[in-house]
């Protein structure tokens, strides 16, 4: 009964999300298209949904692709997250809007639709690959409602190919856009796993069997969310972002020892904490995204004593959404990730430790909408087996090569990650 409901309320939300963006005509003003793009009905197997007919389309593809010999994809939803497996990378999963989860197990060329009849179109935010069993996935399923009942916790033991719902939560109140949330489980590697949500921090010893809440959150909250965890690699430290109205702590909550205590960390006059990230080579060092409650954006602190003293490493004037050490490179040093929310070219990357940022450039050569600036999330991961590797979901499935400065279009194989505004047949 619970999947069926959870089956009408997300055909429910993907109508009211894709139905004023596709329009269809009769005539052709040649004028209105792009002169880099031509649509072209390019027949195969795959559609925008198996629910037909309210989006079913050709794959889109622009000349340049078909030059190239990628196939196009379906156009038809957010790419929230993305996720390279620590253990194989080549194996890749991404998490869609209203589409369910895409696979490829071949480095990014070709995407193939996964677990299709667990999770149906739940919105996928959060795709987090098991650290000690290469075999085993979980995802967080997040609806812009506080009592969905898809939400939560979903495991894979098959790489995506299968999923089983192992803990229901919530992470945003009604009214809040979950599209903004980073991440939402940890994991140490004695296996511990944390989750963060509305309700509270709750770790599971298990596998994700049962699940304790560690530390539970008051309720009586205006409106707001939880955002993001992170967990020390010895399980000590774990550290979570909150950004409630109407809460009097809003912001950090951290424990130092494995969840038995919990305290509260915020640098004066801030409000919310939006992203979280323990440093993998020091405990002690965290990086934060704390909203400035004058303007409403966020701005990037660090602190070396897990949380005593903070240091302002940068004012963006933007919203935060998303922030990560890279992994460890040749000169011992890690890359800073951050990504922007409702803002063009929301990407950026730090060499410096977070001291100087740089936009991620796109090449848009062969891409279908050539001015589409990401004005969602989108999901970006960083490769544990080359520091140089970056994926992103930015109007298609790009790669980069040299760290996340330059990404190039790898592959429209299956899934395009584009929304499309509007659609209009050539008669002749």
């Amino acid at each position: 009964m619970k999947k069926l409901v959870c089956l009408i309320l997300s055909l429910i939300i993907a109508v009211s999300i894709h139905i004023p963006v596709l329009a269809l005509s009769d005539t052709v003003d040649p004028g209105r298209l792009p002169k880099s793009v031509k649509i072209t009905p390019y027949a195969d197997s795959q559609f925008t949904s198996v629910y037909s007919p309210w989006l079913k389309l050709f794959h889109i593809t622009t000349e340049k692709q078909k030059e190239l010999g990628l196939v196009g994809g379906e156009a038809c939803q957010q790419i929230r997250c993305t996720a390279i497996s620590p253990h194989d990378p080549n194996i890749m999963l991404m998490g869609t809007d209203t589409n369910g989860i895409w696979k490829s197990t071949d480095g990014g060329n070709y995407w193939y639709q996964a677990g299709w009849e667990d999770i149906v179109n739940y919105p996928i935010q959060y795709i987090f690959y098991d650290r000690i069993d290469p075999n085993v996935v979980y995802m967080v399923s997040v609806n812009n409602n506080s009592s969905d009942p898809c939400d939560g916790v979903y495991k894979s033991t098959d790489l995506g190919e299968t999923w089983e719902h192992v803990l229901d939560a919530w992470y945003a109140a009604s009214g809040i856009d979950a599209a903004w949330v980073d991440k939402l489980i940890a994991q140490d590697l004695n296996g511990v796993l944390w989750t963060i949500s509305i309700d509270g921090i709750s770790k599971s010893t298990d596998g994700g069997k049962s699940w304790v809440m560690s530390y539970p959150i008051r309720k009586d909250f205006v409106k707001g969310g939880a955002n993001s965890i992170s967990v020390s690699d010895d399980g000590k430290t774990v550290i979570a972002g909150y950004s409630y109205s109407g809460w009097e702590f809003n912001g950090l909550i951290y424990s130092l020892d494995g969840g038995r205590t919990w305290d509260y960390s915020n640098p004066e006059g801030t409000d919310g904490a939006t992203t979280v990230d323990i440093d993998p080579d020091d405990k002690n060092h965290w990086i934060v995204s704390f909203v400035n409650p004058e303007t409403k954006k966020g701005d990037f602190y660090e602190t070396y004593d897990s949380g005593k003293t903070w240091a302002i490493l940068c004012t963006l004037g933007k919203e935060i959404v998303k922030t990560k050490f890279g992994p460890k490179r040749e000169d011992g040093t890690r890359y800073y990730y951050m990504h922007l929310g409702k803002t063009t070219w929301p990407m950026r990357v730090s060499s410096d430790g977070g001291k100087t940022w740089t936009e991620s450039t796109f090449d848009m050569d062969i891409a279908i909408s050539k001015d589409y600036t990401g004005w969602f999330p989108q999901g970006f991961d960083v490769s544990m087996h080359d520091p140089n590797l970056v994926i992103n979901a930015h109007s298609g499935i790009y790669k980069s090569f040299d760290g996340g400065y330059n990404f190039t279009q790898w592959s429209n194989s299956g899934n395009s990650g584009l929304n499309v505004q509007n659609i209009y047949f050539d008669n002749v």
